[in-house]
């Protein structure tokens, strides 16, 4: 979480702390290192200290007294300022559970880091923003509507991207954790019965389930690391000056292989002159690699003997930009989905009967970084039930 996420808005955000016990160094120690203002109030203070100062969030420690709770619940905080309530267990829910009624922006928190820090930041930029928009419907009988408009908008698709950003980060581990944890667990399971002798372990069917797992754990891994180095720039794309030509040969060959081996039906059409002067910017094997997974997915959404993947290249002169269409007939994409398809971690929704192969989500998270990677982007149009289309966009060098 960096600093100018929180501070996106042009205000320091200042937290009032409400502890009982006064050990509150942890909290306040972690929020300071984060941006905030911490003001951290001990309830020998006087809790009314804390609604008469200026503040974008008051974080309220479980312990504190009973008189402290019935200050709380009988406190009009000003301008609906958000409530985050700290538990480590469950004593005190049926009084935290009392106090929504009054305040209908607390929110029960525990003692995890990494949740304060998700909750805290969400609440604060809200909060924010609805204090920045109070301020421009006041001032809008001064200013240009069609301009404090667009403003606001600017402003709502910050959060809406924030939000985003955090509820991918609060997902983060849970997902790791399934992703590893169950092959892990099947593993270690066929291991221990080996062990006790339930199972033989010359038995080759326990032992090419336990294969397939290791397949599963592997190619996660590998998919983990190339995308965290991809986006350190460690490994990056090495573009080199290549002519348009010499590349597209090369992946017309490698498509008709696939898809010959995968048994699907294949078109290639070419629109517009490519010459021997057109030349591109390109990292060969990692556009391999974007190819191959485009393929990989339109493979695995068509049906075997009937399924078929058109591909259509152009040269577009006056955008000075090259376009590869990979079309298929397959399942298709819901419409729900489609914003979120290069968002890692990822699993659409449309899957083909019997196809029990979802992998990690991290295959077109990948694909797209590789092509920002060539200055280029990357669409896809779908309907469920009537395939998908992966356009690439990639600009071409100066004649």
């Amino acid at each position: 979480m960096q600093e100018s996420q929180v501070h996106s808005v042009d205000v320091k955000p200042k937290i009032i702390f409400l502890t009982g016990d006064g050990n509150s160094s942890v909290v306040d120690t972690m929020l300071t290192v984060e941006g905030y203002e911490v003001v951290t109030v001990v309830e020998n203070d006087t809790a009314e200290n804390s609604s008469s100062c200026d503040f974008d969030l008051l974080l309220v420690d479980a312990s504190v007294s009973d008189d402290v709770w019935e200050w709380l619940q009988h406190e009009e905080l000003k301008d609906g300022i958000p409530v985050i309530l700290l538990m480590n267990g469950s004593e005190v829910v049926v009084d935290a559970c009392q106090l929504t009624f009054k305040h209908k922006n607390l929110t029960i928190v525990p003692y995890r880091k990494e949740q304060i820090l998700v909750e805290v930041q969400t609440k604060v930029m809200d909060y924010l923003l609805k204090k920045k928009e109070k301020r421009l419907e006041e001032q809008a009988h001064r200013q240009d509507i069609q301009e404090l408009t667009q403003m606001n908008r600017k402003l709502r698709r910050m959060y809406q991207d924030l939000q985003m950003k955090l509820e991918a980060q609060k997902n983060y581990h849970a997902t790791i954790a399934h992703e590893l944890g169950t092959p892990v667990t099947l593993i270690h399971t066929y291991l221990q019965m080996v062990q006790d002798g339930t199972i033989d372990p010359n038995d080759h069917q326990y032992a090419e389930i336990v294969l397939d797992k290791i397949v599963v754990l592997s190619r996660l891994i590998g998919d983990l690391q190339e995308l965290s180095m991809i986006e350190k720039e460690e490994t990056g794309v090495r573009l080199e000056n290549i002519k348009v030509s010499d590349w597209l040969i090369r992946v017309h060959h490698s498509i008709d292989f696939t898809l010959k081996q995968a048994g699907r039906q294949f078109s290639w059409k070419v629109i517009g002159e490519i010459d021997e002067q057109s030349m591109i910017l390109l990292d060969f094997s990692r556009m391999d690699q974007v190819i191959q997974n485009l393929l990989s997915n339109a493979i695995k959404h068509t049906e075997d003997g009937v399924g078929r993947i058109d591909v259509v290249v152009h040269r577009d002169r006056d955008l000075q930009q090259l376009t590869i269409q990979i079309a298929d007939n397959g399942i298709g994409i819901r419409a729900e989905d489609l914003p979120y398809l290069f968002k890692r971690y990822f699993k659409g929704s449309a899957r083909r009967e019997g196809d029990s192969d979802r992998g990690a989500g991290l295959g077109l998270a990948i694909v797209h970084e590789i092509i920002e990677g060539h200055n280029g982007r990357i669409d896809v149009r779908s309907q469920l039930g009537e395939g998908a289309e992966f356009t690439i966009h990639l600009p071409l060098m100066s004649s």
